[in-house]
């Protein structure tokens, strides 16, 4: 497998392995539904939001997850009135404590860090989802918002109001459950001979080079989990940066392209599968970018699958611990 890592990459990796892997194990030895059946604890899960059969697969996901919670969703960018509505149902439900999950790919992403601000989790807004957002101190008059999301000038400096204890959980990142996930998706394809296939896993991606980074670190751990499960397979993990400026794009786009012709010409079978949430979303992108590359391209999502359920219970029993 062509795969290598410097050695502070593999220090951090082996370490986010491991503690995802107590992660794991705790999840499933603490299968004892008491710990779920909490009819006060409320779940209040943000999610991008794209189109019906997109949100349908996160409403689905959510509707599986076990235990007597009160569960809210919200979709969008992290609307402070959309996420302020969330936490009102939830605490007319006579809910005690709130449980925040964002479902999301990456927590490294100027969304995200505006969304930890709205919670109180940060001291200050995230300075470039203002300007994408048309902050109104901006002076920006032209209404462009992020990916189309919105028209007008969100409110992304009044932060949200808990009446009771909340906690937020964090991002997908890596998880082993989301591993499996991958290894099921390769499967379903009955390759023959792993040795003379290489699979791309080709993700989203933020806008700024930092994020970037956070993201390929985490992403670069399932190539080298994979690659135990499918020995003799090349894994290559990339992301194709759809939001951001049309150079940054073009260049993350050229460079999967070349990568891909870089395998084909070593006689390689080329497989791509996209590493996204939910479908009904960029998969007909993806397809554009790999158009005349001479691949095949599997466009089945996370979703549908239980394991994403399963992780959304993970994340409420680790931030339930975290209340008490």
């Amino acid at each position: 497998m062509n795969f290598h890592l410097s050695k502070p990459l593999f220090i951090i990796i082996i370490t986010l392995i491991l503690s995802m892997f107590l992660t794991f194990t705790h999840r499933t030895s603490a299968n004892d539904l008491n710990a779920f059946n909490d009819s006060k604890i409320g779940v209040l899960v943000l999610a991008h939001g794209a189109g019906p059969k997109w949100n349908n697969a996160i409403k689905e996901a959510v509707a599986n997850v076990q235990g007597r919670f009160k569960k809210e969703i919200v979709f969008g960018m992290g609307e402070y009135d959309s996420i302020q509505q969330g936490i009102n149902n939830l605490e007319k439900s006579m809910v005690k404590a709130i449980i925040v999950i964002p479902l999301f790919i990456s927590s490294h992403s100027e969304m995200y860090r505006n969304i930890e601000y709205l919670l109180g989790l940060r001291e200050e807004p995230d300075v470039l989802f203002w300007i994408l957002m048309g902050g109104e101190e901006t002076g920006d008059e032209s209404g462009n918002g992020h990916d189309g999301h919105t028209d007008y000038k969100m409110d992304i400096t009044t932060q949200v109001k808990f009446s009771v204890p909340y906690s937020m959980a964090s991002a997908i990142n890596y998880d082993i459950s989301i591993t499996k996930i991958l290894e099921e998706r390769i499967k379903e394809l009955k390759i023959s001979d792993y040795s003379k296939t290489s699979i791309f896993l080709l993700a989203h991606g933020p806008i700024t080079e930092d994020d970037n980074k956070m993201w390929m670190l985490h992403l670069n751990i399932y190539p080298s989990s994979l690659s135990d499960e499918f020995p003799g397979a090349n894994f290559f993990a990339l992301t194709f940066r759809d939001d951001a400026p049309s150079f940054i794009r073009n260049k993350a786009i050229e460079k999967i392209r070349e990568a891909i012709q870089k395998e084909k010409k070593t006689g390689k079978n080329v497989l791509v599968i996209p590493y996204l949430l939910a479908p009904g979303g960029r998969e007909e992108e993806l397809k554009k970018i790999l158009e005349n590359c001479g691949c095949t391209f599997y466009p089945k999502t996370l979703l549908p699958h239980k394991n994403i359920s399963l992780w959304i219970e993970g994340q409420i029993l680790g931030a339930k611990e975290r209340l008490q």
